[in-house]
């Protein structure tokens, strides 16, 4: 990062580090059928991790569960162990198409150093 301008550093590291707006967001594949299953299992998310908003949509082919957060990382290696434990399959969907609210400079810096 030491070949960036200056002022390019200050802003990436105002976009990646300090603006709290940044939402990250994780979706995952799941084979969760059922209304009642969804809510235990993102009631008990939300007791571990209390600042992710969580929702399924069980219409989808994949059933999807979406994690967003906009305080604290979503540690998506640890949500599937937890619900693997559980009896529940999960896996982070991989998308090619960066998302709405994806991190441009910050996709750019990781791509380039």
């Amino acid at each position: 990062m030491a070949d960036l301008h200056p002022l390019l550093y200050l802003v990436v590291c105002y976009v990646c580090i300090v603006n709290p707006s940044h939402m990250q967001i994780e979706v995952f594949k799941t084979q969760i059928t059922h209304h009642h299953e969804a809510l235990m299992i993102s009631s008990l998310l939300k007791e571990v991790y209390p600042a992710y908003v969580i929702n399924f949509d069980l219409e989808d082919c994949d059933k999807v569960m979406r994690i967003k957060s906009k305080r604290e990382p979503i540690h998506s290696e640890d949500v599937v162990k937890l619900l693997n434990r559980l009896g529940f399959y999960i896996e982070i969907l991989e998308n090619d198409q960066p998302l709405l609210n994806s991190n441009p400079i910050k996709s750019w810096l990781d791509k380039s150093l």
